[in-house]
């Protein structure tokens, strides 16, 4: 056997071996701050759910949001984590969408468990102009997700993991289909 060449086949596998261990440690080390366990004795939010508001340590692009400013409006809300590049690449989505629905009884709310300092350079960095929550301690969400709440505080459309799962081409079409949807149905005609 060529010795050169079992020397550049340990290398390599002793270069893959490293790498998947790397990347398992990646992984767990960041699974924790990306994906949040629903707890044991709650299930996930679902359509038809009314939305629980969160506790806060502090809010970005203005004071904190009163569950009570949001009644009668649709309310987009993102949970994102600086850490998460789903998220980040959303956010042009989301920042066209804001714009677009701007002037028609829709807000929309961000969520983060992260401290002040990431959540500020996240919201800076992607041009999130709308309210942003940081340090929310526990919620029943996972980071990445979407709600849409309608007029009544109920969800009406939602999708954990929306980020991972769906074409991000699609991505601002699904959420405005439903946003319209949620509108529709506040409408005094249902639609």
């Amino acid at each position: 056997m060529n010795p050169a060449l079992s020397r550049r086949q340990s290398l390599s596998i002793g270069s893959a071996a490293i790498g998947l261990m790397l990347f398992v440690a990646w992984w767990f080390g960041l699974r924790e701050h990306v994906v949040k366990a629903f707890p044991s004795d709650e299930p996930p939010l679902t359509v038809g759910d009314k939305l629980p508001w969160p506790a806060a340590e502090g809010w970005l692009n203005g004071a904190a949001v009163p569950p009570g400013d949001l009644a009668g409006k649709v309310v987009v809300v993102d949970i994102w984590n600086d850490i998460c590049p789903y998220c980040a690449k959303a956010a042009p989505d989301l920042v066209a969408l804001q714009k677009t629905y701007e002037g028609q009884n829709v807000e929309f709310i961000g969520l983060t468990g992260r401290g002040r300092d990431q959540a500020t350079d996240f919201v800076h960095q992607n041009g999130l102009t709308w309210p942003n929550a940081y340090g929310v301690a526990s919620f029943e969400w996972t980071a990445p997700s979407i709600f849409v709440v309608g007029t009544d505080g109920r969800i009406t459309w939602y999708d954990s993991r929306s980020r991972i799962t769906h074409n991000i081409a699609d991505f601002g079409q699904k959420i405005a289909a439903a946003i319209d949807q949620a509108l529709a149905a506040a409408s005094p005609t249902g639609g």
